[in-house]
């Protein structure tokens, strides 16, 4: 059983994905991944599976009521991240709609464990989580479902991806609450521009990049481009104050003294004046400043000249 004091990262292999994510999943975590038709879920779940597959681990793709797998194979063909040889050898696909059909949710669930324990399965994704629910008898039913997932996955230390349409009538489900961490796709029209996007509205455990990041699909997969103004650091309280900053001398003593000894400390000057007035008469003006006192977090010291 995962201990909760040192849980170890599953990272993804996706370009950035992992970023945003601050260093992957947790293992024997069950998340979901909802969006549109078409908004790169399928092909996100997929390639994760190979690229953990790729490491030596055994991955389950179950799928209830979506497509073939004859055909979604087909589609994954053109992908750089497919492999045919670990097809059937570490990245095994099962289909579980007639088991969830003939049985119910505590047959899905049965059939869930049962693969888990004999692929040896470190990683799987349960594609249709929509068809699941509503085969569930009450909302309650439901929950209780979801629950035994997260039971398989902790006891297994297997980490689970649940794919599901967002285009349902409750924005916030119940299984929203239970699980995780919850992803969100999208794929928009901005004029006639088509725009992907990814929104981590939840997760666990980690502080992960807030807001909306953009993402593209091309033939090496998903690729998710994190804003550069979510990687920086900011200041917060746990950061010490930084310390005064010195004027800047001009090494001109009497602009020196007009100016009080200087430009001040971590600031941004522009000169101005037409041509011919003497911007550009002395290099001493440009030239680097001596010593500079800046903090992590402040812009350093900056003197424009212009011609």
């Amino acid at each position: 059983m995962t201990d909760s004091r040192a849980l170890e990262r599953v990272d993804t292999g996706v370009p950035g994905f992992d970023t945003i994510l601050n260093g992957g999943f947790f293992r024997g975590g069950v998340y979901i991944v909802e969006g549109t038709p078409g908004s790169g879920k399928t092909i996100l779940a997929n390639q994760i599976c190979f690229h953990r597959a790729g490491r030596g681990e055994s991955t389950i793709y179950i799928t209830l009521l979506a497509e073939s797998h004859t055909r979604m194979i087909a589609h994954l063909r053109g992908m750089e991240f497919f492999r045919a040889d670990l097809i059937s050898s570490s990245v095994y696909y099962i289909s579980a709609f007639k088991v969830l059909e003939e049985g119910g949710l505590d047959a899905l669930i049965k059939s869930i464990q049962q693969a888990v324990h004999q692929r040896g399965a470190s990683f799987v994704v349960l594609d249709g989580l929509v068809s699941a629910e509503e085969f569930a008898p009450s909302p309650r039913d439901f929950k209780k479902f979801i629950h035994e997932l997260q039971t398989i996955t902790s006891m297994t230390d297997c980490t689970m991806l649940m794919l599901s349409s967002s285009e349902r009538s409750s924005r916030m489900r119940p299984e929203h609450t239970m699980v995780d961490g919850l992803l969100e796709l999208d794929d928009r029209l901005d004029g006639v521009r088509s725009l992907r996007s990814i929104v981590v509205r939840k997760m666990r455990g980690t502080s992960q990049l807030r807001g909306k990041h953009s993402i593209e699909i091309t033939s090496a997969g998903v690729r998710v481009r994190p804003r550069i103004e979510a990687l920086l650091h900011g200041p917060d309280e746990a950061d010490e104050l930084p310390s005064e900053a010195q004027n800047q001398p001009l090494q001109i003593a009497s602009l020196d003294a007009m100016l009080g000894g200087g430009l001040p400390g971590t600031s941004n000057t522009l000169l101005l004046g037409p041509s011919g007035s003497g911007k550009t008469s002395d290099p001493r003006i440009c030239a680097p400043p001596a010593r500079s006192s800046i903090s992590a977090w402040r812009r350093p010291s900056t003197t424009a000249c212009s011609s």
